[in-house]
């Protein structure tokens, strides 16, 4: 047998394609640090698999494999963290990254083939934890599967044989009709922090309420509500649900636990918490009033197991478990008493099923099983005979028996539950099954007519239904060739024609009486009205064709052949009968001819691949193509320069969809007509020299550059690293698979366009928000005016103090000297002045708390909602809860070098189309400021790096904290515009964000990683 393991999967989805659905901060740092628990030996001991933002082609196939891998000794657990969304009949679906809101059935997880999954899986326990939205509405799903009428018996069967156990749980976050809460969203983040682990000194957002209690639970141990070492399933949840409702009570963990008895062990406690608490919050002490104390409590924990919860009454259980064994021998008298008062029974230990015939099952008998809920709940049963028969019923189980040896039988069944086990013994006389005498009835039998003795009439009516059908037939086979809807609206009429002839000839060959014939006519009819039907629905349900008049003129014709056809049985009259044939048959063949004549031609649909896709264009030349391979699907995507416009064009692949441009134009690349030689083409704003440019200069590392024009809001460069080459699973070979699978499975996640998909904390980028909110809201007239800001400084309502780093003058300094210094003290004090609603709005005029689409559509970049006055501090220096892409920093940028403008960025040229303001975020005279500001950094300060000769630069640097507790190296910003003229509008913007894990830590900044690249990219710009 295979050595036992336990497995974890855990799927976390942030980011969606779908606009409509917002990105998630919480799953990709909550995966991290439930892998990090449960990939614990000392803790959880699991092997861990993390899926992050899997497509649902690719989720599917995860979680198949998942379940499917395994043994009888294994435990599973699987965990998500995504959107829950539920369609309008309630139905519970988990959202992948290209999920489409309307198209849930195609682009979802069903929470049913979860369910199904679980339930088929060989493992011994499986668990499913669901954090997100409506998780409470899995349990339609998940009991349709667990129903014992559905012969689940037969899943235990062969562990039972073997001695072994199995179980299932599902634990949510929250009910089915509840939102999972993420952090600070929803409530204080001072309260959400110190609940959930996420403190003010970490500047980031807080976990999920769900996931962070559950990784506090395990990580310290306290979820060992029990005091035995380890953390059941059971406790596990209640834990959760005690520190979900001390934050808030909108939300509420569910638990279902069937198919095992005894709690599902999730991991080792960390520590032995002391004192234990119990479910209805008594403590254990010592001391005089100890022993009195934990009498009350048996009595209320035996209160717990008779209660409809069962976590509750299972955590009550393994605490009662606990006392049976305590000091006081009342106290233990009082719990073995509770404990064996929860136990099942049966009223009566005996069952004879009787007299059962040989060979077949006999009647099912009922036998009631009494005990508490937790004992229908965790009730599983085995048996000692091949011959039983035991399934679960509504009252307790079900017995029979079968067996192919006669004899008297005796047997027993267990049933086994957490509160405890009962038997039955079952006894059964298999005896042998009489025969009855055969009695065969001398009468003869008519010989079976041929053709030729048929009379006229028959003759008539069988040769008309075998030309009708014929005619039906050859219509079908001719018309494939035309494509399109017409051979399966043709092969419908002609098999229900065809259908028509089986049905009223044969019966006639074998002299069926009259009844029959009407019966068979009544069929033929029955069939016309389907045929009806069917080609009313075609008509419904097929895209992108022409359905002309003679589509309905045949579907009426066929109609009236079969509904003709069918009233031939109804007479005797062969006159009339060859009349009716006649005239469907000419009606048909008239249909067939008017078809011909009125099908519309020349312009008809075509297949994805039968025509070249249109092409991505830079600058008038193509970056991509289509190769005609010849196959199936003729034409596969072509690249040039792949790796060099990926996170532009994004990938059309034949096997794994399509993505970036290459989804959002598709309507317009596709050729969906005979008439079009290939798809049309889409022109792209991008400068290609900007574009090498930021390319090579990222290299190796990881990071992201967006390059905009101020004046216009056009993308001129769009770079993310790493990329990749989407030409290497274009199409749908194995080699193609393969390259897929390395792609999604790299730690350096080269498909994240990190340059709009990607949200970090901008460091002190940010504080060109906050200067333009000092400004624009009248807190400083000039930006050489001293600011009242002292050092160090006291983050309101909090103990903490706010510093600067090292060798900088920052007490009381100038605005202009506060940004050249980056001084947090001085920013943090303006977002303390100003309040989160004015930061707020000022961060919003720039672009944040918004999605924006070019059309490709970009994470949302956040400035916090109501934060209380030390977060918001935190916030306005670019930490905190705030967090921005890329994309969002050249936005700053080009409104500042626009001289307060801000256009809307967009990456696709639009003929006769003109560009499109989003407001002024501050007044030109305060861009004026901002800018003499930002190039004091360039020419003094921390971006001298930036500065191009005869350019009028300006530029912020910042650095931006990665990894779980800050471990790995930070990210380096640097944000600025260019003037190629003194006094017009700048004519680039630029934002870079690099990590440089080989770079020395006094070089991991702004202006040491970033900042060349910046100056390299609107070179190129100005060149051009």
């Amino acid at each position: 047998m295979r050595e036992s393991r336990r497995h974890a999967l855990l799927v976390a989805t942030s980011s969606y394609e779908d606009p409509s659905l917002r990105a998630l901060w919480a799953p990709l740092r909550d995966a991290t640090e439930l892998a990090r628990v449960l990939g614990d030996p000392a803790i959880g001991a699991f092997t861990v698999e993390v899926l992050t933002d899997p497509g649902a082609h690719e989720l599917r196939r995860g979680v198949e494999d998942f379940f499917a891998d395994c043994s009888v000794t294994d435990t599973l657990l699987l965990h998500f963290a995504c959107h829950g969304l539920k369609d309008e009949g309630g139905k519970l679906f988990l959202a992948a990254a290209d999920t489409v809101r309307t198209r849930l059935e195609s682009t979802a997880i069903p929470a049913e083939y979860v369910s199904r999954l679980m339930m088929r899986s060989r493992a011994g326990r499986a668990a499913v934890m669901l954090d997100c939205c409506y998780a409470g509405a899995f349990e339609r799903g998940l009991f349709s599967r667990a129903d014992p009428e559905v012969h689940v018996e037969d899943s235990f069967s062969v562990l039972e044989r073997v001695g072994g156990e199995r179980g299932r749980a599902v634990l949510t976050a929250s009910s089915a009709v509840e939102y999972a809460f993420e952090g600070s969203r929803v409530v204080p983040s001072a309260a959400a922090g110190s609940t959930m682990g996420a403190g003010l000194s970490e500047g980031r957002p807080g976990p999920s309420l769900f996931t962070g209690a559950l990784v506090d639970g395990l990580r310290t141990g306290d979820a060992d509500l029990g005091g035995d070492g380890v953390v059941g399933l059971a406790e596990l949840a209640e834990y959760i649900g005690e520190r979900i409702r001390a934050v808030t009570p909108n939300q509420n963990p569910q638990l279902w636990m069937f198919g095992a008895y005894g709690d599902l062990t999730i991991a080792r406690a960390a520590r032995r918490p002391d004192p234990v608490t119990l479910p209805l919050g008594v403590a254990v002490q010592t001391g005089p009033a100890a022993p009195e104390q934990r009498l009350r409590a048996v009595a209320e924990l035996r209160t717990v197991i008779d209660g409809p919860d069962a976590a509750r009454a299972l955590a009550a259980l393994a605490k009662l478990d606990r006392l049976a064994r305590d000091d006081s021998a009342s106290v233990r008298e009082a719990a073995r008493h509770a404990r064996g008062a929860a136990a099942p029974r049966i009223p009566d230990g005996h069952c004879d099923l009787g007299v059962i015939p040989l060979g077949r099952p006999g009647p099912e008998v009922d036998v009631p099983v009494f005990g508490p809920p937790v004992v229908r709940a965790t009730m599983t049963f085995s048996s000692t005979g091949e011959w039983l028969r035991v399934r679960r019923s509504v009252q307790g189980i079900a017995l029979s028996a079968v067996a192919e040896t006669p004899g008297v039988y005796e047997g027993r069944v267990m049933v086994h539950t957490a509160a405890g086990e009962c038997a039955l013994t079952v006894r059964a006389e298999i005896a042998p099954a009489t025969v009855p005498p055969v009695v065969t009835l001398q009468k003869p039998v008519p010989p079976r007519p041929s053709l030729g003795s048929l009379p006229a009439g028959r003759r008539t009516l069988l040769g008309g239904k075998a030309v009708g059908a014929a005619v039906m037939l050859a219509a079908a086979v001719g018309s494939i060739s035309r494509g399109g809807a017409w051979p399966a609206l043709v092969l419908v009429s002609g098999a229900l024609s065809a259908s028509a002839v089986v049905a009223a000839g044969w019966s006639r060959m074998r002299g069926a009486d009259r009844q029959l014939l009407r019966r068979s006519g009544a069929l033929e009819v029955a069939l016309c009205v389907g045929a009806v039907i069917a080609l009313g629905v075609l008509t419904v349900v097929t895209r992108d064709e022409d359905v002309g008049p003679g589509f309905y003129v045949f579907g009426a014709g066929a109609a009236v052949y079969t509904g003709v056809s069918g009233l031939i049985p109804l007479t005797d009259r062969p006159l009339r009968g060859r009349l009716f044939h006649g005239t469907a048959v000419l009606l048909a063949m008239s249909t067939i001819v008017t078809v011909v004549l009125l099908r519309p031609s020349g312009d008809r649909p075509v297949s994805r691949y039968d025509r070249p896709r249109g092409n991505i264009l830079v600058q008038g030349a193509s970056v991509t193509g289509s190769k005609n391979t010849g196959g199936t699907r003729r034409y596969v995507r072509t690249y040039t320069d792949g790796p060099l416009y990926a996170h532009v064009t994004g990938y059309a692949s034949q096997a794994y969809g399509t993505s970036l441009l290459e989804a959002a134009e598709d309507d317009i690349l596709t050729a969906t007509r005979s008439s079009q030689d290939k798809g049309g083409d889409v022109a792209t704003t991008i400068d290609s020299a900007a574009q090498k440019a930021a390319f090579e200069g990222l290299g190796d590392r990881q990071g992201a550059v967006v390059a905009l024009d101020p004046r216009t809001g056009a993308i001129l460069a769009l770079a993310s690293a790493p990329s990749y080459d989407p030409s290497s699973f274009s199409g749908s070979s194995s080699a193609d698979g393969t390259a897929w699978e390395k792609l999604r499975k790299d730690k350096n996640h080269p498909l994240l366009n990190r340059a709009l998909r990607q949200a970090y904390p901008p460091g002190s980028t940010f504080k060109v928000v906050t200067a333009a909110a000092a400004l624009e809201n009248g807190l400083y007239d000039s930006i050489d005016e001293k600011t009242d800001s002292p050092v160090p400084w006291k983050l309101p309502e909090s103990a903490t103090e706010l510093r600067n780093t090292a060798d900088t003058l920052c007490e009381n300094v100038s605005l202009r000297l506060a940004l050249i210094e980056s001084c947090n003290t001085v920013f943090g004090k303006i977002g303390s002045d100003l309040g989160s609603g004015k930061m707020r709005a000022q961060a919003e005029k720039f672009g944040f708390n918004s999605e924006p689409s070019v059309p490709v559509r970009a994470v949302e970049s956040v400035y916090p909602d109501d934060a209380d006055p030390a977060p918001n501090a935190l916030s306005a220096i670019g930490q905190w809860e705030t967090s921005a892409t890329p994309l969002q920093m050249a936005m700053v940028a080009a409104a500042v070098g626009n001289d307060g403008s801000l256009m809307k960025p967009y990456l696709v040229k639009e003929a006769a189309s003109e560009p499109e303001s989003l407001g002024r975020p501050l007044s030109e005279t305060n861009a004026d400021k901002l800018q003499e500001m930002m190039r004091a950094v360039v020419e003094s300060g921390t971006g001298t790096s930036a500065a191009i000769s005869g350019v009028e630069v300006g530029g912020k640097t910042g650095t931006a904290q990665s990894g779980v507790e800050n471990s790995e190296r930070p990210f380096a910003w640097f944000i600025s515009y260019a003037k190629p003229e003194p006094g017009s509008p700048a004519s680039v913007a630029v934002a870079v964000v690099v990590q440089d894990d080989a770079a020395d830590g006094d070089d991991i900044s702004g202006g040491g990683l970033a900042a060349p690249i910046a100056r390299e990219v609107m070179e190129a710009v100005l060149d051009t």
